[in-house]
């Protein structure tokens, strides 16, 4: 909720921006009623200015052939003052209205001519009545331009403080792109609404009046990229190359997407090598939206990839909607920077890495973060408290994690509410900090270490800086994992329903007909292993369980810093 609620505060301030306004009818920008054209709209140095306040480069005046006389006349005042206007020729008036003396105005009108562009009074009219011409000599560029990624959604606000751009990676794979924006000189900012963290951007660059920033999202991440603070600093990071300080062991040598009952295939090579310059590669399912390609519509396709693996070469074929997993998978970004006020930067990896800075100046820095300390996996024992609203709490001792909806008893078995996992590990090396990687968690978690909470983590990947609470010897760590109702209902389904039911709708469910003289009564129920009281049933006796509660590995893993 603290996600959603910091991205509504930023998507609902200030107002969207707009390359220009339109009456009459919507054309891709705002859009204003034709009283506001009649009698709100004034010029301020060449711009269009509404009643708000708000401005615009130029108006545009769409119609269906036909222009009111007074409509003219406003158009001929505007373009007098300064404005720039696009509107195609009316060919008379829409009315009965003083005609045919108004419809005779209308066409005999000197503003238009066959120049596709008038100079008249101070203002320019764009005769052939198409935006996208005026927006060419304006030179008006694309608020935002993505260079380097697929599927990247993004939207902006403007603000009397500065700019604010939403920028969302919604594939299911990890992205690093380039975002360009229509600002300049100013210095730009990532604003995470997930942790309510504000950074400067580490990496970035003017060119042409816009701004360039290098972007690095996880699977369906997101980042605000703000623009408030006109201070520039004395240098800054525009450029970085790395590469692992050793090889990485997985290699992709030739991949193909498609369908051999057809011969249909799709050369994804170069996608698949991107994706492994991790280390590893993650696509939970193999599909044509991964690869912006579908080379055989409507037939079942394939994934065949050739690839070495720690020095061993390997095929491998996957199906159609299923899982592709090669090599060791990476925990979050394996190379971060972070920009301190004055441009310079630290730079943290989880792997042995070399990296070349190049800063504005010309200025060229090498850096080399050396190997961190290998990762330590959690494995326990643990000691779990179940704490449901509805049942007793207990604890539990597991020897390793397992999915509960999994277990032999049933009251873990069917358990909803919050599992926390406790046990202690031992940590030696402080020097550079660590993140935790949960692993597989269903569905969100709360993490503490030595007492200290460190928040709660409700996406993939589960991974969580822990830096702060760690300490030398012994630690404490507490994961209080939390899943949703769906197995405790399915339990209920196990036993007789002490109530009278409704109608059974099949797939839409079936009601409980009246509420029970025990509930009316405020009586103790007569089923007591029924835990849950809902007045519509979605669950079956025989609906499937949901994975739940801490099923990991949980890893710690250290990383390199270089400053």
């Amino acid at each position: 909720f603290q996600y959603l609620g910091r991205c509504q505060a930023l998507l609902q301030a200030g107002e969207t921006p707009a390359d220009f306004v339109s009456v009459g009818k919507p054309q891709g920008a705002d859009v204003i009623p034709w009283r506001i054209f009649r009698n709100g709209l004034t010029v301020r140095d060449g711009r269009i200015v509404l009643p708000s306040g708000r401005s615009y480069p130029f108006l545009s005046v769409a119609h269906d052939g036909r222009l009111l006389p007074q409509d003219v006349r406003k158009i001929a005042e505007l373009l007098e003052q300064g404005a720039t206007i696009v509107c195609s020729k009316p060919g008379g008036t829409p009315g009965l209205t003083y005609f045919p003396k108004a419809d005779a105005e209308v066409k005999s009108s000197a503003l238009w001519s066959d120049e596709p562009v008038r100079t008249i009074g101070k203002g320019k009219l764009y005769t052939r009545g198409r935006p996208d011409d005026a927006i060419r000599d304006l030179k008006i560029t694309p608020l935002i331009i993505i260079d380097g990624g697929s599927s990247i959604a993004t939207t902006a606000r403007q603000t009397a403080e500065g700019h604010v751009f939403f920028v969302a990676n919604t594939q299911d794979v990890a992205a690093e792109f380039t975002a360009s924006f229509r600002v300049d000189g100013i210095r730009p900012e990532l604003w995470d609404a997930e942790d309510g963290s504000m950074r400067f951007a580490p990496v970035w660059r003017q060119k042409d009046g816009r701004t360039e920033v290098d972007l690095q999202l996880e699977r369906q991440d997101s980042v605000f990229v703000i623009f408030r603070d006109a201070k520039l600093p004395a240098d800054h990071v525009v450029s970085v190359s790395s590469t692992p300080a050793t090889d990485s062991p997985l290699k992709i040598l030739n991949a193909r997407f498609g369908a051999p009952t057809a011969n249909r295939w799709a050369d994804v090579t170069a996608q698949l090598q991107q994706l492994a310059k991790s280390g590893s590669i993650r696509i939970p399912q193999v599909n044509p939206g991964v690869f912006q390609n579908d080379p055989a519509s409507n037939i079942v396709k394939q994934l065949e990839v050739e690839y070495t693996l720690n020095g061993a070469t390997q095929k491998i074929t996957v199906a159609e909607n299923e899982p592709l997993s090669l090599g060791t998978p990476p925990v979050s970004k394996p190379f971060h920077l972070m920009a301190a006020a004055d441009g310079s930067v630290t730079a943290t990896s989880f792997e042995a890495l070399r990296a070349e800075l190049l800063f504005a100046s010309g200025k060229r820095e090498a850096l080399e973060l050396p190997a961190p300390a290998p990762r330590t996996t959690i494995d326990g024992p643990w000691a779990v408290t179940l704490n449901s609203p509805v049942e007793e709490k207990r604890v539990i001792q597991l020897t390793s994690l397992v999915d509960l909806s999994r277990s032999e008893d049933p009251a873990i078995r069917y358990f909803s509410g919050t599992a926390t996992y406790g046990c202690q590990f031992e940590v030696s090396d402080l020097k550079s900090g660590a993140v935790l990687d949960l692993g597989k968690v269903h569905d969100l978690a709360r993490v503490s270490i030595n007492g200290k909470n460190l928040g709660v983590v409700w996406m993939k990947p589960f991974t969580i800086d822990v830096s702060s609470a760690l300490k030398a010897g012994s630690n404490q760590i507490e994961i209080s994992v939390t899943n949703t109702w769906h197995n405790r209902l399915v339990g209920d389904e196990q036993h007789p329903a002490d109530f009278e039911w409704g109608e059974d709708r099949g797939q839409r469910g079936h009601a409980m007909k009246a509420y029970p003289e025990w509930f009316i009564k405020n009586e103790a129920r007569p089923e007591q292993r029924r835990k849950g009281f809902v007045t519509w049933y979605y669950h079956r006796k025989e609906t499937p369980l949901l994975p739940a509660g801490l099923v990991g590995p949980v890893t710690l893993v250290p990383r390199g810093v270089a400053r």
